[in-house]
């Protein structure tokens, strides 16, 4: 035995070292393969972009948070400290991913949402848009909630006090337009959407009524001298024109009504409204046959109205 270990020892100790490299080669190759599989999905992971959103309301610290669209509103209330104890927990909502510039709002249990306003902030802020603050805020809360002025914003013709309105429009401008000066005006009556509007002295009673949505089909405007620059303390009350809908017991289908409408046989709420909204997108009826292109409006009931209507 000791004679064939003399004489091939030599040759089983190469071969070991062989297998034994053989074997620290494998297990170093797959120590390299973990690590690109890590350094791939580190890389993947760096690939999605990051954004910041704003949370407010119930919840710890409110405050903007660096997120990506990986995460979901439940993940940035986490980032915010949690709940607070009068939170309102809205499963579907928090399920919701986030968005780029998003506003979360975590509202109260022992509050209804009426006791909050829809404020739209425009120009030189951070984050520009539409934010929910408390009733009683003041034009400084929202300028906070939008991340605060920019270095070119113009403040000075501001009144940073001011409480806001629902649908209240803010802007904040940039300092090259000193010489334009911003301010609230009042549009109320015969209009879409009534309410406080910050405007500036460039701006006519037009663009008022069109920040304002528009006319109702019902506003008289023959006395509006819509050229007219606006200025500060400017208020506008759009009245209602006299009815043309209803004359000797015929109903215009052009003029009349909502309850006008409805006091034709057969022509409830549902039927008179599409009648208001068939005029309102295609113009007036050019004949009374026409009646019958409004959704739900046969011939059964046409022949229970002709009589009674006219364009």
């Amino acid at each position: 035995m000791i004679q064939f270990l003399q004489k091939y020892g030599g040759f089983f100790l190469v071969i070991i070292s062989v297998i034994g490299l053989g074997i620290l080669l494998l297990n170093n190759q797959s120590d390299h393969d973990l690590t690109n599989q890590s350094n791939i999905t580190t890389s993947s992971e760096n690939n999605v972009s990051s954004f910041y959103v704003f949370i407010q309301g119930e919840v710890s610290n409110p405050s903007y948070y660096e997120a990506n669209s990986t995460l979901t509103i439940f993940d940035i209330v986490t980032l915010a400290g949690g709940f607070t104890e009068n939170a309102k927990i809205d499963i579907e909502y928090l399920l919701q991913g986030v968005t780029k510039n998003m506003v979360i709002t975590i509202q109260s249990s022992t509050e209804d949402s009426q006791e909050y306003y829809y404020v739209d902030i425009k120009g030189e802020v951070l984050y520009p848009g539409l934010y929910q603050v408390k009733v009683g805020s003041r034009i400084y809360d929202v300028i906070e909630c939008a991340g605060g002025l920019t270095k070119d914003a113009d403040s000075a013709s501001i009144n940073l006090s001011e409480k806001v309105t629902d649908q209240m429009v803010i802007f904040i401008p940039n300092q090259s337009n000193a010489n334009i000066q911003y301010f609230n005006v009042l549009i109320q009556g015969e209009i879409k959407n009534p309410g406080s509007y910050y405007v500036n002295n460039e701006m006519t009673v037009l663009d008022l009524v069109q920040l304002a949505g528009g006319y109702l089909e019902s506003a008289d405007t023959s006395l509006i001298n819509e050229e007219m620059l606006l200025f500060n303390g400017f208020s506008l009350s759009i009245t209602e024109k006299e009815s043309q809908g209803v004359e000797d017991g015929i109903v215009n289908i052009n003029y009349a009504t909502l309850e006008e409408l409805m006091t034709l046989k057969g022509i409830g709420i549902i039927l008179g409204q599409r009648i208001i909204d068939y005029r309102s997108e295609n113009g007036a009826f050019e004949n009374i046959e026409e009646v019958m292109n409004v959704s739900g409006i046969k011939e059964s009931i046409y022949e229970q109205i002709k009589d009674d209507i006219t364009v």
